[in-house]
Parts: C-alpha cells; structure tokens; sequence
C-alpha cells in the first residue's frame, strides 16, 4: 500500500519512523517500511541525497506531506550533500577548514572567485592550465630558483622594463631584432661582437674613439 497521507484526511496523525529508498520518481523518493509505502521529499535540512536501498529516517504530516529528514545509513559507497538554490557557508567568530585525506577538487559551469585580504597557497607541486588569462596588480614579486617558459608567443608592454642578473645567456635561432629610439650598451671591461658578416649604418656620422683602434 503507498501512502501519502491525504490532505482531506485532517484527522490523520504524524508518522515518522524509517524505512529504504525502494525506487526514485524525480524529485521524490519511494520508501518501503516493514507495513507500507510512503512517497517522499528531501527535506531542506537532510544535507545527504539519498540512494536506493539508503536506509532513511523520514516524517508524514496531517497536510499531506512526506519528508526524508536525515540518511541513517547508505548503500552507494558515496555520500552526495545537495544543496537547492544559492547557498552560503557563514562562520561566526572562527576559522572554517576543509580537510581531506586524498583529493579536493572544485567543478562549475560558471565563475569561480576567490576574494580575500592576503591569499596564500602553498604545494609541492603546482599545474595551472588556462585557456586565456589576464593578471592585474600593482606589485608583483616573485622567486624561483629555476624557471623554465615555454610559449608560441609572448607579448610584454610596460613603462618601465629593469632587470638584474648575475648572468645572462640568450640563444636566439633565427632572427633577433631591437628598435628603439636610442641604444646605449656599456661595458666595464670588454664588449665583444662576432659575426660572419658585421654591418654598421648611419644616416649621418659614424664615431669610433679609442685610445688604440685596430683595424684588419
């Protein structure tokens, strides 16, 4: 017998007590007790979904209505909390932690976003893939001991470009090529240039000063 507790019936009194999700109808779920059926929902506070053969503990009103309040036990393996409509996690006056013994992943179809004063993330190894990304910020500071980049092009537009380096060593395999308004490149010691084919041009006056100057 299937009940679900007619509203017309306002003489009926409340049964709660538990039974097994035997079949799932939608948003509804069938449970068998050991004297009968009842036709259910979740209720807003039964965080865990049920499954088939979930052992629930579940309530009937006089109005008619039937509700899953809490999953005694499960049978999947799996525990799955669904939420319906927005949703928010408050913490008063605490730290809120999310501690697992293996993986914690994050999947949605929209927006992710992290806001926060001071953001840290450390790990012993980091993966980031990203399809398009766009970084701003008024300072940046960053240090690696090593950082290898790869990429089919790169783009940077600054101000103002400095560096400082204890070495620095530059292969390029096919075309290198600098245009600025003015070059100035100082040496303490030496400044060496080599080529196959060295080619210097001017537009107007071409200076070189030494004390000696070896041609040939």
């Amino acid at each position: 017998m299937l009940n679900t507790v007619s509203k017309h019936e306002k003489g009926y009194p409340i049964v709660h007590g538990f039974g097994y999700v035997e079949r799932l109808e939608q948003e509804r779920f069938l449970i068998k007790t050991k004297d009968s059926r009842y036709s259910a929902r979740k209720a807003v506070s039964c965080f865990q979904l049920p499954g088939l053969g979930d052992k629930v503990l579940f309530v009937a009103d006089p109005e008619g209505d039937c509700y899953i309040l809490a999953v005694l036990e499960t049978e999947t393996g799996k525990n799955k909390v669904v939420f319906d409509g927005d949703t928010d996690f408050v913490c008063k006056d605490g730290n809120l932690n999310i501690v697992s013994e293996q993986d914690v992943g994050i999947l949605t179809a929209g927006e992710l976003s992290f806001v926060s004063s001071d953001l840290q993330v450390h790990a012993d190894n980091g993966r980031v893939t990203i399809r398009k990304a766009m970084l701003l910020g008024s300072h940046l500071l960053s240090r690696f001991a090593s950082i290898k980049l790869i990429s089919g092009s790169v783009e940077s537009v600054a101000d103002r470009f400095r560096q400082r380096v204890k070495r620095s060593y530059r292969e390029v395999e096919e075309t290198g090529h600098v245009k600025a308004k003015k070059v100035d490149y100082a040496a303490e010691e030496l400044l060496t240039i080599r080529g196959k084919y060295a080619m210097f041009s001017a537009e107007e006056d071409v200076k070189i000063n030494g004390e000696r100057i070896h041609m040939g």
